[in-house]
């Protein structure tokens, strides 16, 4: 789904944590996105990030209690045939884990193609069933794009389960459907 109508694949996604601290991350992610309606083929939302636990809950360690608190920055940068140039992002994301679920809520404010389009995304993600080999996710999932003289808002909705390949390793899978409103 795109937010004009379009439709892809998003083949691979990757997300590449590397620890700096116990509450200090660097991640570098980058989404291959495969036009279904025009079939072509783009590497865009390359990204490299800052993530900073400022309060570390039942979530990241399950000897702590209560909600897990990180605030997220980092840079977006040029990427082969997507649409995306120079940006930053800023993220706030919320976790607390249960017996029975997960709960994330997260809160993102973009600057994006060189720093003109102002973005804001909101989620909420549900992983019942936190100790089966298979997590499910649920997630809904808004975005409001404000360009020059524009606004484009799109609500979508994934469902998808994330497998766990080791301590460090996860893969996960799902499908989204876009253009909700």
């Amino acid at each position: 789904f795109g937010i004009e109508g379009e439709r892809y694949l998003v083949a691979p996604s990757l997300m590449l944590y590397v620890g700096l601290t116990e509450r200090l991350d660097l991640i570098f992610l980058a989404r291959g996105y495969v036009d279904l309606d025009a079939p072509s083929y783009a590497i865009d939302d390359a990204t490299v990030l800052i993530r900073n636990a400022l309060r570390v809950g039942h979530y990241a360690d399950e000897e702590r209690e209560g909600l897990d608190v990180v605030l997220q920055s980092g840079l977006y940068t040029p990427t082969y045939e997507g649409d995306s140039d120079w940006g930053a992002s800023f993220a706030l994301l919320l976790s607390h884990a249960g017996e029975r679920a997960t709960l994330h809520v997260n809160a993102q404010v973009d600057l994006r193609d060189r720093f003109s389009t102002f973005a804001v995304f909101t989620s909420a993600v549900v992983e019942p069933f936190p100790d089966s080999a298979i997590r499910p996710t649920i997630e809904v999932f808004a975005d409001i794009e404000f360009e020059p003289g524009a606004v484009a808002v799109d609500l979508s909705a994934m469902l998808g389960g994330v497998v766990d390949v080791g301590e460090s390793l996860q893969f996960g899978a799902g499908i989204r459907a876009g253009d909700l409103v």
